[in-house]
């Protein structure tokens, strides 16, 4: 772990629109996955401001230019007038910039290919995390449409409903695509680590949300299905006309198309008992999954544009470097730890 810190000296005491702009800021810096933290402290008649972020020192120098502009951005949001904020945004701002570490391009250690693509599994924008938010979001919009159709009132409710009908289907269907998502990257996780328990987890997943599949092919492919011509129509004389029919219950979405059914609460819940296994999983065996061959590690450079690259032609010190490693890898003896239970589902991890 590595930290930067920021320090800003006050003569008096900070306004309200100061003490929101550190707020927001270190709230950026969180969201960015820099665990910040901010003091207050009086001294000489005035007062300090220290803020703090922790983070590996590669992930800090990544995140530093994205948010040197929010500092300013936030600025901006609170008061565009306000000469003091902007005078401390731009004094943290070329703090963190002059701590920004250099690297030396030779000696940059990342996880070799398996553990690249671990990590994005895990933490990248298509990771059963980035999916739950995802679902939680469309689903919270349903929940809207539904409170919205079961409260219209007035002459004109049946169009308030008719509305609001149209956008739970959309946002339904956008779950379906989701969690066909979640169900893939957990078959590619089950795959990688040959792991019983989520096997056994996936399988509960598919018994719930057995139609999911059809039902997004036949969202994606809508405009073959309305002429009769989609791939479940194969063989068959389908005439034109509707596909997808909605249901809205009191709590709850069904979508139903070519004999399929699915319903949007089910799904939500059979992702998020998916997703908590696939958490107790990949943490217990979270060296198997990054390291599915033993120790190891690559080199990478870091071009000018702020691309990587992975080095190919090593040099002599790292070629001893991984010399070195698959020496270990052959003397090393795996032993079997006991990880518990699935807090979700009972199952040995």
């Amino acid at each position: 772990m590595g930290w930067r810190s920021v320090f800003v000296s006050f003569d008096r005491a900070p306004s309200d629109a100061v003490l929101e702009w550190v707020k927001q800021f270190c709230a950026c810096a969180e969201w960015y996955g820099a665990g910040p933290g901010s003091e207050w402290r009086e001294e000489d008649g005035g007062h300090l401001l220290k803020i703090q972020l922790d983070a590996n020192s590669s992930h800090l120098n990544s995140c530093t230019p994205p948010l040197c502009e929010a500092a300013g951005t936030i600025v901006r949001d609170i008061d565009p007038e306000d000469s003091d904020l902007a005078e401390l945004a731009a004094v943290v701002a070329q703090q963190l910039t002059e701590q920004v570490v250099p690297h030396d391009p030779d000696r940059i250690v990342t996880f070799t290919r398996p553990g690249r693509e671990a990590s994005e599994r895990l933490g990248g924008e298509a990771s059963v995390p980035v999916l739950l938010r995802e679902l939680a979001l469309h689903q919270s919009r349903v929940q809207d449409d539904l409170h919205a159709i079961a409260t219209a009132l007035g002459p004109a409710a049946w169009r308030t409903r008719l509305d609001h009908e149209f956008a739970a289907r959309v946002d339904a269907l956008a779950i379906c695509n989701t969690a066909r998502r979640v169900e893939r990257v957990a078959t590619d996780l089950r795959d990688r680590l040959r792991d019983l328990h989520l096997a056994a987890a996936l399988g509960a997943f598919q018994n719930a949300t057995q139609h999911i599949p059809d039902i997004r092919n036949i969202a994606e492919h809508l405009d073959e299905y309305t002429i009769g011509r989609g791939h479940l129509d194969m063989g068959g004389n389908v005439e034109p006309g509707e596909v997808i029919q909605l249901t809205v219950e009191r709590d709850d979405v069904l979508l139903a198309a070519r004999g399929r059914t699915v319903s949007v609460g089910i799904v939500v819940e059979a992702c998020e008992r998916l997703a908590s296994c696939l958490n107790a999983t990949t943490s217990a065996r979270f060296f198997d999954l990054y390291f599915p061959k033993g120790l190891d590690w690559d080199f990478k450079v870091v071009e000018p544009d702020g691309s990587t690259r992975i080095v190919v032609e090593l040099n002599e010190e790292q070629k001893a470097f991984k010399a070195a490693l698959s020496a270990h890898r052959e003397k090393a003896v795996r032993t079997q730890l006991d990880n518990g239970a699935c807090p979700t589902c009972g199952l040995t991890l």
